[in-house]
């Protein structure tokens, strides 16, 4: 039943136009993001597993704000403080777990991410899935196309390469493994508050 609103919810007034949109604006990025990987240039069928991936796992964060909402009793109210760490905190904690998800999967499973841009590359290809799932319902107004594929598109990815950076950090740079285990958190942290801190601004009535 929970999932089955969910999707009523979100993909009810969903339309071609929005569909063909939607999908436009993120995959004009990931060919972008591929043909910047000029050395040993990633399969199309590897990518397109990641950003169905990202896509499918966008779902995730839904149950994540409800539990936040109905049983921690944490929303944004219009107080500048609590707002802020609710999009920090909340939104941008439970979007970069959404979007780490898929492409770490994918690198461990497959043995994907051989050189350091693999992980730059992958990370902004669940990213663009991602943002392909949030933009069905924010392009159903066409006003916010641009807004959302020159800003919040390019802002998930950018969120998720600050992530993948830290652990190319661990993993190629750094010899002591207290560094190797503190980057990535560090990282995570990191694009947490950069993508909390863009929605506060948009969001936050404070």
């Amino acid at each position: 039943w929970y999932i089955g609103a969910v999707l009523e919810s979100r993909l009810s007034d969903l339309t071609i136009l929005t569909l063909i949109s939607a999908f436009l604006v993120s995959f004009v990025w990931v060919i972008f993001m591929r043909s910047m990987d000029v050395f040993n240039r990633e399969k199309w069928s590897h990518l397109m597993i990641v950003f169905v991936g990202g896509a499918l796992f966008t779902f995730l964060c839904l149950p994540l704000y409800d539990i936040a909402d109905l049983v921690l009793h944490f929303q944004i109210n219009g107080e500048a403080m609590n707002d802020f760490l609710y999009c920090v905190g909340v939104i941008g904690g439970s979007e970069e777990v959404v979007k780490f998800i898929p492409w770490i999967l994918f690198g461990l499973l497959a043995r994907k991410l051989h050189e350091p841009y693999d992980y730059i590359l992958y990370a902004s290809v669940a990213a663009l899935g991602f943002a392909f799932t949030e933009n069905l319902m924010y392009l159903q107004d066409s006003g916010s196309i641009v807004a959302r594929s020159i800003l919040s598109t390019v802002g998930h990815m950018f969120d998720a390469s600050v992530v993948a950076y830290s652990i190319i950090l661990a993993r190629f740079k750094f010899k002591i493994v207290f560094w190797k285990i503190v980057t990535p958190i560090l990282g995570f942290g990191l694009a947490a508050l950069c993508h909390g801190f863009y929605d506060f601004w948009l969001i936050s009535e404070s």
